[in-house]
């Protein structure tokens, strides 16, 4: 069945108690009904009181709505017109037991909403040059957002949505469910649409609006120039009175080239540029004053002041013209007691006593202005700030190298020479990368050595190799195979470095000895001898250490031999206490063959034992 076709259409029948109809009721009628709108719900209901209580309510509606809806047991009936086509609406009462009691009939005619489109005002001010203010210009501006609304005639408190158009020369910024941005470049007249649909999609009705556009951007533009102008002249007025002179006539210039027809600007800058021209003048004289007076011509110099304060008069003037009188009467004494400093400092300055001479030369350059003191001066502390430098990368540098960053540490020694010529630091640098060069040649040729052996199949001793070269330089090439290995093998040797295989400097030779100096202290004889060793490899031109290293030596191996004596005689012992005497004297031999002991010599020939090739006490027995 077609709405459009205006077809009856029975909703609902809503069935109540079945009564009979009370005599004395009027004819059923509807309540008072508002106007319908199109896409806003319509409800219809009877008046209660012209049906009983328990009437029976059928419906027909025929028109283009939807949706139909009966609420409250069927007493009311609600519907949404699609258009502004007829509507024809049945309401048929019954009592209690069927029987009709009237039919109410009300033909509608739905009408669209209308739609006003309001500006919301916002100040669009502009700068008014006579009363120095912003103000209102009550116009819409090109160039800017306007805000437009719209309303539904009658109100509508629905949900609902605006559809917003504009002509081709006006641009929508932004749209929503009820407002409108749009934008204008150029004056003239913006046509505005707007369509109301409800949420079913429904079209409520639609507004037109002409939006008068007619403040141009040139007024604007025009207007920020001649406010920024004003403005900056204010502040030119001020900075002149902080005595920021050139900063002022700068940006006084700049007002009056925005807004050249504003005469206060105008006549001010004329003003203002005059009493600079003097200023700057006046500046002169006393700049050109001021290097006389540096250069002692105090005459000349006073002649140049006086002159400067007549042509820009200033309390500093004055006082420098009374500084300068005094300072003539004092000048002869002033340069005596200059002169004497000076060659003071420069005898301080020829021993090297750099801190005493610019003391010195200080107090000279305080006393009188000299250009040539001031230099030798500059030139001492640019002295100093070197061998500082010098002394600073000497310093880390010595860090790293006892950290082991060899080629950091040449840097920093090379730095500290650029900055103060060492010869011994110089030579120190070569033997760094003589040890860096043969480190790094090492561990080339303990990575060959690891690559042959990997390829072997020997992966453990190829990582010993690998570790080995990692220590001596460290190379990624080293690291990835360490890496790749270590997922396979466990390495638990030690892993040699540089200090056990003699790739050193003397800084790291001494670094051995100290450590062999403190072990030998704590009587670890052993260890000492170990980093003496390892030291003397490094510095083998070391005569001291090398003899002092034999000593150490020899006393190891007495106490190796009289350890091993010992061992023999206890097991001698203990045979002859087990009686077996010739075994004894066997051993007791055995132990007088490693070290002499004159207590054992003495028991064999107690007891007719011939000892031969005894030595004496305290020698080994050859």
């Amino acid at each position: 069945m077609s709405l459009k076709k205006h077809l009856s259409v029975l909703l609902c029948a809503a069935l109540l108690t079945a009564l009979f109809c009370p005599p004395g009721f009027p004819a059923p009628r509807f309540l008072q009904e508002p106007e319908a709108h199109v896409g806003a719900e319509f409800v219809l209901s009877p008046d209660p009181s012209s049906i009983p209580t328990n009437a029976v309510i059928e419906w027909a509606v025929s028109g283009n709505v939807k949706p139909i809806l009966l609420r409250a047991g069927g007493y009311e009936c609600a519907f949404t017109p699609i258009d502004t086509s007829p509507i024809q609406v049945t309401a048929t009462v019954r009592d209690g037991s069927g029987a009709s009691l009237g039919t109410i009939e009300r033909t509608l005619s739905p009408s669209e909403f209308g739609i006003d489109i309001s500006v919301i005002p916002e100040p669009v001010l502009l700068w008014n040059p006579l009363d120095r203010k912003d103000s209102d210009s009550g116009m819409l501006p090109t160039g800017r957002p306007i805000h437009l609304r719209a309303a539904l005639k009658p109100s509508f408190n629905g949900k609902h949505t605006f559809v917003w158009m504009a002509d081709a020369a006006t641009a929508i910024l932004s749209q929503d469910a009820q407002d409108l941005l749009i934008q204008r470049s150029e004056t003239g007249e913006a046509e505005i649409t707007v369509k109301a649909f409800n949420a079913a999609g429904v079209l409520m009705g639609k507004g037109e609006g002409v939006i008068s556009v007619l403040l141009p951007r040139s007024t604007f533009e025009e207007s920020a120039r001649s406010k920024q102008a004003w403005q900056d002249w204010q502040r030119a007025q001020a900075l002149w009175g902080e005595k920021k002179y050139a900063e002022a006539v700068s940006l006084a210039e700049g007002a009056q080239a925005a807004a050249p027809r504003d005469p206060e600007i105008t006549n001010g800058v004329k003003s203002m540029a005059s009493n600079y021209a003097r200023y700057l003048r006046g500046e002169d004289l006393r700049r050109k004053a001021g290097e006389q007076r540096s250069q002692g011509l105090y005459d000349d110099a006073l002649k140049g002041y006086r002159l400067a304060q007549v042509v820009w008069p200033t309390p500093e003037g004055e006082r420098t013209i009374r500084e300068t009188e005094r300072e003539t009467d004092a000048d002869r004494i002033l340069r005596q007691k200059a002169r004497w400093l000076r060659d003071t400092a420069s005898a301080y300055d020829q021993e090297g006593l750099y801190e005493e001479a610019l003391e010195y030369y200080g107090q000279a350059l305080a006393v009188v202005s000299s250009d040539a003191i001031a230099n030798r001066m500059e030139r001492i502390r640019s002295r100093l700030a070197l061998i500082a430098d010098a002394d600073k990368y000497a310093g880390e540098g010595s860090a790293l190298e006892r950290g082991g960053q060899l080629q950091e540490a040449i840097n920093h020694y090379s730095a500290s020479v650029m900055s103060n010529p060492d010869s011994a630091l110089k030579q120190h640098i070569e033997e760094l990368r003589n040890v860096v060069s043969r480190r790094q040649k090492q561990a080339a040729r303990l990575y060959d050595e690891g690559m042959k052996l990997e390829r072997k199949g020997s992966d453990a001793e190829a990582l010993q190799k690998y570790r080995e070269s990692q220590k001596m330089w460290e190379t990624p090439g080293a690291q990835d195979r360490i890496e790749e290995l270590e997922k396979t093998v466990v390495l638990t040797a030690p892993v040699r470095g540089p200090d056990d295989l003699g790739f050193g400097t003397r800084a790291d030779a001494a670094r051995l000895v100290r450590t062999g100096d403190t072990l030998y202290l704590q009587r670890r004889l052993d260890e000492a001898a170990a980093f003496y060793r390892k030291a003397l490899a490094m510095s083998p031109d070391d005569e001291a250490l090398r003899t002092w290293l034999g000593t150490l030596e020899a006393i190891l191996r007495d106490q190796k031999a009289t350890k091993a004596a010992n061992d023999l005689f206890r097991e001698g012992n203990r045979l002859y206490r087990g009686g077996k005497v010739q075994e004894a004297i066997a051993k007791y031999r055995e132990g007088l063959a490693a070290h002499s002991n004159a207590e054992v010599e003495a028991f064999l020939i107690r007891n007719g034992v011939a000892i031969e090739g005894a030595s004496k006490p305290g020698q080994s027995a050859r």
